[in-house]
């Protein structure tokens, strides 16, 4: 049953490290939005 143990250890580790990719492509995601909409309201006011 060992085995099983250290199995289920990297399963949740690497449930773990994936779910914490999605929350940085979450914020890369926000960041990107929030420049692009900063840029789009910068060329409303230049034309």
């Amino acid at each position: 049953m060992g085995n099983h143990k250290a199995t289920l250890e990297q399963a949740i580790v690497r449930a773990d490290n994936a779910y914490n990719d999605e929350i940085e492509k979450d914020k890369q995601r926000k960041i990107l939005k929030e420049q692009q909409e900063r840029c789009n309201k910068l060329k409303d006011i230049n034309f």
